[in-house]
């Protein structure tokens, strides 16, 4: 609806991926102060890796954050590609009738 309304594919793309990285931006700083404050209690069970080691919170954050972007990223493209026309998405351009189905009545 945003392109028909004017809007530019890379505007689209730009929105669409903004409004999904905002609630993985947060729950990932939230998840990395759980892990880190679990980290703590959990450090018996750690094998050769300290409770706050940054490499490995580093890597969880930017392997989800990729997957996240990359999951948000490619359906905006797609939709930005979009044929306004064969879609029939632009305001004021009326779609065809729909051919009756069947018996019509008389």
């Amino acid at each position: 609806m945003r392109l028909a309304l004017g809007a530019t594919a890379r505007q689209l793309v730009t929105l669409v991926v903004r409004q999904a990285l905002t609630p993985v931006l947060v729950g990932a700083l939230l998840g990395v102060g759980a892990a880190f404050a679990s980290g703590r209690v959990l450090d018996s069970l750690l094998f050769e890796i300290g409770p706050a080691d940054p490499g490995s919170f580093g890597a969880a954050t930017v392997l989800l954050l990729g997957i996240a972007l990359l999951a948000s990223y490619v359906p905006a493209r797609r939709a930005s590609r979009a044929d306004r026309w064969r879609n029939g998405v632009y305001v004021g351009c009326p779609s065809p009738p729909a051919a009756p189905r069947g018996r019509t009545r008389s």
